[in-house]
């Protein structure tokens, strides 16, 4: 793996460890040791997306399994991940999941019941099925 590659890792899992801080490109570039437009180029090559798009998403995602997981408001989970406002959050989310968060929530909860009451599987699946990271507490 080459020293850019190891970078560019690097910045990838601090980004994952810090979902929910300010994550300004000034200052993930100043991580990397490279210039913001380097390091934009360089993240979208790697991972063929724009490190805000990235971002955006797995905080959509972590949102997705904090409304599967906990009883948290959505309101506050769409502050939590940085949205100014519900609305702005439940238009990014409905986006990414073709569904608002309210119907998500409801949706895949029941899901999981009717999974759980016909094949005895637990939260699990709906884990391995969200792409869920285990951030969203239990």
């Amino acid at each position: 793996m080459s020293e850019k590659d190891k970078s560019i890792e690097k910045i990838k899992k601090y980004i994952d460890d810090n979902l929910y801080e300010e994550l300004e490109l000034e200052k993930l570039a100043q991580e990397a040791g490279y210039s913001k437009y380097h390091l934009e180029r360089l993240f979208t090559k790697t991972y063929n997306s724009t490190l805000s798009k990235y971002i955006r998403e797995e905080r959509l995602k972590d949102a997705a399994a904090r409304l599967i997981f906990t009883n948290t408001s959505i309101l506050e989970i769409a502050l939590e991940a940085r949205y100014e406002s519900q609305q702005a959050f439940t238009l990014a989310f409905k986006r990414l999941y073709q569904v608002p968060p309210g119907i998500y929530r409801s949706k895949v909860k029941q899901e999981a019941c009717r999974l759980k009451a016909v094949t005895g599987q637990n939260s699990k699946w709906l884990r391995k099925n969200n792409d869920w990271k285990g951030r969203a507490a239990a």
